[in-house]
């Protein structure tokens, strides 16, 4: 199943919430979207749940993407919870304050992307919404930043537990970015780097007031305020200002002789630009935190193929004839050398709708055909086509033409190992010559395998086949789509590619271009997607802390 994702004009917004008048004393609001016609609401996230105020305003602002042509309906779901996590899965079981549904069409025409409604729960009005929508400018760009205190106040007996927060402001008030961890006795702390993207900081706008307020940790009373300062990205990465005293303005109205409640330092303050592929695999250049790219090849051997003996066979390989399977590998080794990627493991090599001992199997290692031991197989796609080259002549050719194994086993695969200190990506070429017998279970693993470091790459083998279903697949031949899989559940994103062999067979440069064509931002993309930075860096994330009355 395919669910068309909404055309391509669009923008990013940034939506900001207060509610008024409520009886309730634990706020939360939960946002949904549902998109043109389509009948299923998208969670999109959630604000930070406010205790005992009845007009809370949410410092946690709801990024989203506004697609011009399309009907966005915004979905508002306001509760009242006193949970420490809260399910996603069980909301229909929480105490409902009031909802709120409008469109983010209707929300961008409003005098100063402002709306303010009421909200309602069976019919009857439990208070008032207020909707401020921003404009976000993507820049492609991050910031790294890296704060030092010195001698900060003393709010405990003998030391504080710092931690500190940031927020941008905003016509309707400011919001929060970024939360630090604790600190514990430490009056003099180094926080650890942050990389932030830089429209989540600013806007897009290096000019924008930033605050940087500090705080001392209790566990059981209230947190207390260190202090604050004012500045703006631009002034922190030129550095002309050295030191930012941190000011406590109840403190500074009291003493007379007030100086400040602490100096803060940036340590580091720079631009990081968006990350390529290369960056990820050179690491820092010196052979540290590069990722490995691995190979995996499934190798279709059903019946469609022909018997292999005759010159007619698909897998006919006898020289100087050589197949469009290995004329395949071969072109794949060619482009991985051009970008600088070297296998240095070797390549797993699937095969799937053959008999193997009387067995018809959908996903089975070529290495038990020849009854071989997996670590006497040479490194790279040479020791890959010197297998099949052994296996294919033992092989008995069967039906149907399944694939849902062995994308389940290359995603287990995929994820085997993988963290943020090691990188890895895995890339799993899939050499077929027919359209796909299990599509919907294809379509649930490929769904699946979109949140693993995960590409797959159709070839379509063969002069007369005309493939349907397996183009399918590929976001590109159909604009811009994803893929829904029988729990409803969507692609998090593209990471499927098909190439028809015959339609490159008269220029062999182009298919060689074609081959790896999409993998840059598919990788980039899902590093993004894991918040996954080149040189062990990673993008900085922050949970904000509810406390518990």
């Amino acid at each position: 199943m395919v669910e068309t994702i909404k055309p391509q004009s669009f923008s990013k917004i940034e939506l900001r919430f207060k509610l008024a008048d409520i009886k309730k004393p634990s706020s939360q609001i939960i946002v949904y979207c549902t998109s043109g016609d389509s009948k299923r609401s998208e969670l999109i996230g959630a604000t930070e749940r406010i205790d005992n105020k009845s007009e809370p305003f949410f410092n946690t602002t709801i990024n989203i993407d506004y697609y011009l042509e399309s009907v966005q309906k915004l979905y508002l779901l306001a509760i009242n919870h006193n949970l420490k996590t809260l399910d996603f899965t069980k909301i229909d079981q929480i105490d409902v304050v009031g909802e709120f549904t409008t469109t983010i069409g209707d929300l961008m025409c409003r005098d100063g992307k402002r709306l303010i409604g009421d909200i309602k729960y069976k019919d009857k009005i439990t208070g008032k919404i207020e909707i401020t929508a921003e404009e976000i400018y993507e820049t492609g760009h991050n910031i790294i930043l890296q704060l030092r205190g010195k001698k900060l106040d003393k709010k405990d007996l003998f030391s504080s537990d710092p931690y500190f927060k940031i927020y941008k402001s905003s016509p309707s008030g400011n919001s929060i970015v970024y939360e630090s961890q604790v600190i514990k006795n430490n009056i003099n702390p180094i926080f650890e780097p942050i990389v932030i993207r830089l429209q989540e900081l600013n806007g897009g706008c290096m000019f924008r007031e930033l605050t940087f307020e500090f705080w001392d940790h209790n566990d059981i009373v209230d947190d207390e305020l260190i202090g604050s300062f004012r500045t703006c990205t631009d002034e922190i990465l030129k550095g002309i200002i050295k030191e930012f005293p941190i000011i406590n303005q109840k403190l500074k109205s009291k003493k007379s002789n007030y100086e400040h409640s602490g100096i803060i330092n940036f340590t580091d303050s720079r631009i990081l630009n968006k990350p390529t592929l290369h960056d990820f695999i050179n690491g820092d250049g010196n052979g540290n935190h590069c990722c490995s790219i691995d190979l995996m090849v499934a190798i279709d051997c059903t019946e469609s193929n022909g018997d292999q003996k005759l010159e007619t066979s698909l897998h006919y390989n006898v020289a100087p004839h050589q197949n469009q399977y290995i004329r395949s590998l071969l072109t794949l080794d060619s482009q991985l050398t051009q970008l600088g990627i070297k296998l240095d493991k070797k390549v797993q090599v699937f095969g799937f709708g053959g008999i193997i001992y009387s067995i018809p199997h959908h996903n089975f290692r070529f290495y038990s055909v020849i009854d071989d031991r997996p670590n006497t197989q040479k490194p790279g796609i040479n020791g890959a086509i010197e297998l099949y080259n052994k296996a294919i002549p033992k092989i008995k050719f069967n039906s149907p033409t399944n694939l849902r194994l062995i994308i389940g086993d290359a995603t287990r695969s995929a994820l085997d190992g993988f963290d943020s200190t090691h990188l890895k990506y895995s890339i799993l070429l899939i050499l077929i010559d027919n359209d796909i017998t299990d599509y919907k279970e294809t379509v649930d693993e490929i769904v699946e395998s979109s949140k693993a470091p995960l590409s797959i790459i159709f070839i379509g083998v063969g002069d007369h086949c005309t493939f349907k279903n397996i183009p399918q697949l590929d976001g590109e031949n159909n604009g811009d789509i994803r893929l829904v899989d029988s729990l409803s559940r969507k692609q998090i994103r593209d990471n499927v590619h098909f190439i028809s062999f015959k339609d490159f067979s008269i220029n062999p440069i182009d298919f060689q271009n074609e081959i790896l064509r999409k993998l840059p931002n598919q990788l980039t993309e899902f590093m993004e997607y894991k918040n996954y930075l080149p040189n062990g860096l990673s993008y900085t994330q922050t949970e904000i802390k509810i406390k518990k009355k």
